[in-house]
C-alpha cells in the first residue's frame, strides 16, 4: 500500500519514498484533501480552506488539484462530476 507523508511546517511531500515538489498553494490544497479522506470539496470549498486567498486563483483550483494529481503519479485525488475532489489512497471510490 502506498504511503503518504505530508510535513506541513516545511511544505514537503513524500510519496512512497519519492519527495513530490509541490507549491505551498499545491500543498494546501492536498492537505485539506488528506486531513478529511473521503469527503468531497468543491472548488470553492478547497479555495475557503486557504490561509491566503488570491482572487487571481479563485478560478483555477481545479486545475492545481487535478495538477497536485498528476504530480502524485496515483489516483489519491478523485475528481466527482459536478460535485468536486475526493482523496483515497485505496482503490475504491467514494
Amino acid at each position: 500500500m502506498p504511503n503518504l507523508l505530508l510535513d506541513r511546517s516545511n511544505y514537503q511531500v513524500n510519496f512512497s519514498g519519492s519527495n513530490i515538489p509541490l507549491s505551498d498553494l499545491e500543498f494546501e490544497i492536498l492537505w485539506q484533501l488528506v486531513n478529511k479522506p473521503g469527503k468531497v470539496f468543491s472548488a470553492d470549498d478547497l479555495y475557503n480552506s486557504l490561509p491566503e486567498k488570491v482572487d487571481s486563483l479563485k478560478g483555477s483550483i481545479s486545475k492545481i488539484a487535478h495538477l497536485v494529481s498528476y504530480k502524485l503519479g496515483h489516483p489519491g485525488i478523485h475528481f466527482i462530476q459536478n460535485r468536486g475532489f475526493t482523496f483515497c489512497l485505496s482503490k475504491a471510490r467514494p
